[in-house]
């Protein structure tokens, strides 16, 4: 039990106002230990063996509170939506999150993957089958680009995760972040998204905006 705790990675959600606006951690599997001198956001995206099977099983040994998300690769071919709904229902589990996400890769490997039918869209895809069953959903942008697939499936929530390029000189600025997250929040308004939207914090003493944020570990 000690080893699937340590492989659990709680990413804390701070200034939530109402119950149901947005979770209050997400919960990741922690990357392999070969990979933690490279940021966390990057190396999540590295082949995990069990991957979403990994996690799950960690949360079996821990169970997580209703008011935490999990954060699973919905881009998994082997993963089955109906068996995993029955999963998630039995631990409890009400929000889920395309987080890692294809759309954190670099553009050139995103468009491979679409082309192969493991990109965005297909991700996007199975997040609002899993709202179709249900669960509450808490959907990834790291581009105004997206905002249309994105508010298409209409999530509860969403999450400014900066994508690959963006930690090429460490991890991104409080500025630079807020800047971003004013236009993202308001190419989703366009397309007609009412939810709320969380920003990205470096630390809770560095909030980039006051409004609803993500810690990162």
């Amino acid at each position: 039990m000690k080893n699937s705790v340590v492989n659990l990675l709680k990413w804390q959600i701070i200034g939530r106002k109402n119950a149901d606006d947005h979770p209050d951690r997400l919960i990741t599997l922690r990357p392999p230990a070969a990979a933690r001198a490279i940021p966390v956001e990057v190396a999540m995206l590295l082949p995990v063996t069990e991957g979403n099977r990994a996690l799950l099983k960690a949360v079996e040994q821990k169970p997580v509170t209703a008011c935490c998300a999990l954060g699973l690769c919905l881009v998994d071919p082997f993963l089955n939506l109906a068996t995993l709904s029955d999963r998630l229902t039995k631990l409890g589990v009400r929000w889920v999150a395309n987080f890692p996400s294809v759309a954190q890769h670099e553009a050139a490997f995103e468009s491979y993957l679409d082309d192969v039918d493991l990109g965005l869209r297909h991700e996007l895809d199975r997040l609002g089958t899993l709202k179709g069953l249900g669960f509450k959903t808490l959907s990834v942008m790291c581009h105004n680009k997206d905002a249309a697939a994105i508010a298409a499936t209409n999530p509860d929530a969403v999450l400014h995760i900066p994508n690959v390029a963006s930690f090429l000189s460490g991890v991104p600025d409080a500025p630079d972040l807020a800047a971003k997250e004013e236009t993202m929040r308001a190419a989703l308004i366009d397309y007609g998204w009412t939810g709320t939207f969380l920003n990205y914090c470096v630390s809770q003493d560095k909030p980039s905006t006051s409004g609803p944020a993500l810690i990162r570990p």
